[in-house]
């Protein structure tokens, strides 16, 4: 693991994240409001991976090299901690909550994910987005 020198910032790093929830990972934005460098809030991201604390769901593309390329979308694994970090208590609040829409596909994402991880499948999880805009919020690929 990497060591976090300025755990404030971190901490900054991880509500900011929260408030990106099924939204396109810009490393750039999220650093320039941490006050921090592109190439830690890469670390850093890397950090709440492999700590099980956020997942990415890659866009669907055909050809392989393409998925690993483009733009992800950030997820945590746990709603619980990303209503706590949006600071969302109760039932009441969610449902006024201005994300609300990303908190629900959020809970869509990581019950699609245990789903998969408990028929001992991996997880194989996409979104799509065309040109124009139009999304599909997950996409499962079935292998034969």
């Amino acid at each position: 693991m990497l060591n976090v020198g300025d755990l404030s910032a971190f901490q900054r790093f991880l509500r900011m994240c929260s408030g990106r929830a099924g939204q396109l990972v810009n490393f750039s934005a999220l650093a320039a409001e941490c006050g921090i460098v592109h190439n830690t809030a890469k670390a850093w991201l890397s950090i709440l991976e492999a700590g099980s604390i956020v997942f990415l769901v890659r866009p669907y593309f055909r050809n392989f090299s393409k998925r690993l390329l483009k733009t992800p979308k950030l997820y945590f694994h746990d709603t619980g901690l990303l209503c706590h970090l949006l600071g969302i208590r109760s039932e009441e609040q969610l449902e006024t909550h201005p994300l609300r829409g990303a908190v629900f596909e959020n809970m869509i994402a990581v019950e699609l994910l245990k789903t998969r991880l408990n028929e001992g499948r991996e997880p194989e999880l996409y979104f799509w987005r065309d040109r124009s805009g139009f999304e599909i919020d997950f996409l499962i690929e079935k292998t034969a």
